[in-house]
C-alpha cells in the first residue's frame, strides 16, 4: 500500500499466422499495442468509498523491475494501491480483483493484394492480497 506496484505482461513478440482457401492465403500479423489494468480499488480518497475501479492502460507490456531498481521510483507502468484488500472491501475475499486487458494491432495480407487492419484483444483476470507495512521508530540505547 503507498507503494508502486510495478505492472507488465510477458512482452510477446508479434504473433503471425496464415490461413489458406483454395487459391487464395491471407498472413495476419498481430502486434501488442497496450494494456489496460482494472484494479480492482476505487479512486483513493480520505474515506474509502465503494464505487467503480481505478483503471490505467499503458503502451505495450509495461515492464518488470530490473534487478537494481529505485523503489521509490515510478514505473513506466505501475499503480500505488492505497487500500489495503479487507475482507469488507472485496466481498469477503480479502484480495482485490484484477484485469489485464491486452490490446492488440492486426495487420492482414492477401496473395491476391488486398489487405488492411484490425483490432483483438484479451483478456486475464486474477486476484492480489494488497497489505500494509508499517515502520515503528523507537529509540535506542544511548538515546
Amino acid at each position: 500500500m503507498n507503494l508502486w506496484t510495478w505492472l507488465w505482461v510477458d512482452n510477446p513478440p508479434p504473433v503471425s499466422v496464415t490461413a489458406a482457401a483454395g487459391n487464395v492465403s491471407v498472413t495476419a500479423t498481430a502486434t501488442l499495442a497496450s494494456t489496460t489494468w482494472s484494479l480492482g480499488e476505487p479512486a483513493a480518497g480520505q474515506v474509502y468509498l465503494p464505487g467503480a475501479p481505478t483503471t490505467l492502460t499503458c503502451h505495450g507490456p509495461g515492464a518488470a523491475p530490473p534487478a537494481a531498481y529505485d523503489w521509490r521510483a515510478e514505473p513506466p507502468c505501475g499503480h500505488k494501491f492505497a487500500w489495503r484488500s479487507l475482507k469488507e472491501r472485496t466481498g469477503g475475499s480479502g484480495k482485490c480483483p484484477v484485469t489485464a486487458t491486452t490490446n492488440w494491432a492486426v495487420a492482414w495480407q492477401s496473395n491476391t493484394g488486398v489487405s488492411g487492419t484490425d483490432a483483438l484483444t484479451a483478456t486475464t483476470a486474477d486476484q492480489w492480497d494488497v497489505g500494509e507495512y508499517r515502520t515503528v521508530l523507537v529509540q535506542g540505547s544511548g538515546g
